[in-house]
């Protein structure tokens, strides 16, 4: 292969590289947004939890809404789980001990091939674990849809027990 050829493949690969780290970069960002509104409802809902305590005065809203809140606190624990821990993450370029390591009978030529084949690599673990993160994060979301629905079930069983 032409090393000119062979420059601008690197060159298109580092840029598709980044733009994944841009793209994990936003998934990262739209997490920490919705964690946030997940824990302003938590507040709110330990807030009204803990006057009724106070009061003890236990209805049909206290319970729903405590029914709710414990709904988005486990939504939370999911998203702090399964979205936003710490984990590895591909590098851009190999180590310098495994470039040095590799067998004098390749060319210089042979061995930047050999590199792109493992950058694609690296590349496609991105992709992998961006679509995996996000897809994680858009079923929190439309399962933090239906929390309204779970105040509605548990206020309504409490209503209906005389709570």
């Amino acid at each position: 292969m032409e090393k000119d050829r062979i420059d601008w493949i690197e060159k298109a690969a580092v840029e598709n590289f980044k733009a994944h780290q841009s793209a994990t970069e936003a998934i990262e960002k739209q997490c920490t947004t919705t964690l946030t509104v997940f824990f302003a409802g938590i507040g709110g809902g330990l807030a009204y939890g803990a006057k009724a305590l106070e009061l003890h005065h236990w209805t049909w809203l206290s319970i729903g809404t405590l029914t709710f809140t414990a709904y988005i606190v486990v939504l939370a624990g999911l998203l702090i789980c399964g979205c936003m821990t710490i984990g590895e993450y591909p590098q851009l370029h190999n180590e310098p001990g495994n470039l040095l390591n590799v067998p004098s009978q390749y060319s210089f030529e042979q061995i930047r091939v050999f590199e792109l084949e493992n950058m694609q690599s690296r590349i496609q673990q991105a992709i992998d674990r961006n679509v995996k993160i996000s897809d994680r994060l858009n079923w929190i979301r439309l399962a933090a849809i239906a929390s309204p629905l779970i105040f509605i079930a548990s206020a309504g069983c409490s209503a209906a027990l005389g709570a």
